[in-house]
C-alpha cells in the first residue's frame, strides 16, 4: 500500500463532526474496510462515562453543575508501514467506546494523510453535507422565532386606560 501524504479540506474537529452526524454502524464498516493492512494499537483503553457542565450562577458567583453528557475516548497508534507510526484520538459526546475508537483511527490516518482514506473522505462528505443541511434548518426555525419590537414603537398608543 502507498502512504504518500494526501491532504482533506476539513480541520480535524470538523471531521469528527461529520463522521457523528452519520450512522455509526456505517463508519465502523468503512474503517473497519480500509484499515485492513494496518496494524492498530490502543494508546489507551477506550473509555465511556459521563460529563458534567459546570456553570457559574450569575446572580451569587457560585458554581453550580448545569447537567451531564455521555462521553466517550479513545486514542489509539496506526502504523500503515513498519516504522511509520501516527496518532490519532477522539472525544465524542456519546457512551458508544467502538464508535470512539473508529473515529480515532480515521484521526489517525486522516492525519497521517494515508493514501486508501478515499472511502472514508467520501464519508465524511457525505457526513458534513448531512450537518449543513441540520444547520440550515435550525438557522431557519430560530429565525421564525424571531421578534421585532419595532412595530410596538408604531401604534403611537400609550400605557394609559
Amino acid at each position: 500500500m502507498n502512504t504518500t501524504k494526501q491532504t482533506i479540506d476539513l480541520k480535524r474537529s470538523a471531521t469528527n463532526k461529520a463522521l457523528l452526524a452519520l450512522e455509526p454502524e456505517l463508519v465502523k464498516a468503512c474503517i473497519e474496510e480500509i484499515s485492513q493492512s494496518w496494524t492498530i494499537n490502543l494508546k489507551s483503553q477506550p473509555k465511556a462515562g459521563l460529563g458534567m457542565i459546570q456553570l457559574e450562577d450569575s446572580a451569587m458567583g457560585q458554581p453550580f453543575y448545569l447537567g451531564e453528557f455521555p462521553c466517550a475516548t479513545a486514542w489509539v497508534t496506526l502504523e500503515a508501514l513498519p516504522g511509520q507510526v501516527h496518532q490519532g484520538a477522539a472525544n465524542i459526546f456519546s457512551d458508544d467506546q467502538d464508535l470512539a475508537f473508529v473515529v480515532a483511527v480515521a484521526d489517525a490516518a486522516l492525519s497521517a494523510g494515508l493514501e486508501g482514506t478515499q472511502p472514508l473522505k467520501d464519508l465524511i462528505k457525505s457526513g458534513t453535507k448531512k450537518v449543513e443541511r441540520e444547520n440550515r434548518i435550525r438557522k431557519a426555525m430560530l429565525a421564525k422565532t424571531k421578534v421585532d419590537f419595532a412595530m410596538l414603537n408604531e401604534t403611537g398608543g400609550t400605557d394609559e386606560a
